[in-house]
């Protein structure tokens, strides 16, 4: 491509992003039962960049892990109460293995289990998206727990790419995961596979929640964090896009156990708020219900090119229609 070609191509993204942008404020900055943190409480400083958290309870609170760009790596803070939080370690770098299928590494999540901690995290190269498998021994060291990824884009509906794995174990032993998936910029559509090993995963044949009549994910949805409210009910908060430029918090609900799901009536949750540090988009929504019924979202929002974290909270009867 030469320097004309190059020149204009840049100018057709600016021109596309302003006019993408112009529908940013179209909502609320959230909704009526949903409050808000006016500052984000992760990311920026030495850390830069910080984005699609995923948050865990601990022996001495919360425990988050998020990506931060600088290092294309997973880093784990930890927290007594959930807002204010300590310093960033790194648990998995990129793999330095040239040409690696994860030289960079990304949007991951993790349990704890008999055998210590398994994340499940993205892998990236050269615009194309894997999940691998690594696990710890005290949740700040992971190493991998195999050289190639366990879920790769194979089905037609999963483009390019596979990302933002979210893994629950049920009673049974058995694992379930949502996965997003479709272009590696961003996703397009939510899909589920189940393992009896957290390695082998058999894919269900069909997207379980893709773009919507809405505005609010008419476009596109992507990486989202799971719930099980009971034996049968789930809730699902995930991305929706606008456009590609423009992205909100959302949720579905499951009564048959994830086999089919129905947009929230108050959605969108959470959306870009004017002259405030999440004024572009908001983006990958991560969940937790505590002993007093509280909901708590923390996210990662954008303003121009800068993206940090931030928590939003609400009573979860008002939010998930129980009491």
């Amino acid at each position: 491509m030469n320097v004309l070609s190059k020149a204009v191509c840049k100018a057709k993204k600016t021109i596309r992003r302003y006019r993408n942008q112009m529908h940013r404020w179209e909502y609320p900055p959230s909704a009526g039962c949903i409050t808000v943190h006016p500052d984000p409480i992760v990311g920026g400083g030495s850390d830069g960049t910080c984005f699609d958290p995923f948050v865990m309870p601990s022996s001495s609170g919360y425990t988050l892990f998020m990506s931060r760009r600088a290092t294309e790596s997973v880093v784990r803070v930890d927290s007594r109460d959930g807002v204010s939080w300590g310093q960033t370690v790194e648990v998995l770098g990129p793999n330095s293995q040239s040409g690696s299928w994860d030289s960079a590494v990304n949007r991951a999540c993790v349990l704890t289990e008999e055998r210590g901690w398994t994340m499940w995290y993205t892998g990236q190269h050269e615009g194309r998206s894997c999940i691998g498998i690594a696990r710890s021994d005290d949740g700040f060291r992971f190493e991998r727990a195999q050289g190639d990824p366990v879920i790769e884009a194979e089905l037609p509906f999963e483009g390019m790419s596979v990302m933002n794995p979210d893994v629950v174990r049920e009673t049974d032993g058995t694992y379930r995961m949502w996965y997003a998936a479709g272009e590696d910029y961003e996703p397009d559509v939510i899909c589920e596979a189940r393992s009896a090993d957290g390695i082998h995963w058999a894919k269900r044949k069909e997207p379980v929640l893709a773009r919507g009549v809405a505005d609010y994910d008419c476009y596109k949805v992507g990486g989202c964090h799971v719930l099980r409210l009971s034996s049968r009910r789930l809730a699902m908060f995930y991305i929706g896009y606008q456009n590609l430029d423009v992205a909100r918090v959302c949720l579905a609900l499951s009564d048959d156990d994830g086999a089919s799901w129905k947009r929230s009536i108050l959605n969108p949750l959470i959306s870009p708020e004017h002259g405030s540090w999440r004024s572009d988009a908001v983006y990958k929504p991560t969940a937790l219900i505590d002993e007093n019924g509280n909901l708590r979202i923390w996210f990662n929002a954008r303003s121009k090119r800068t993206e940090l974290v931030g928590l939003a909270e609400a009573r979860a009867c008002e939010v998930l229609g129980f009491e």
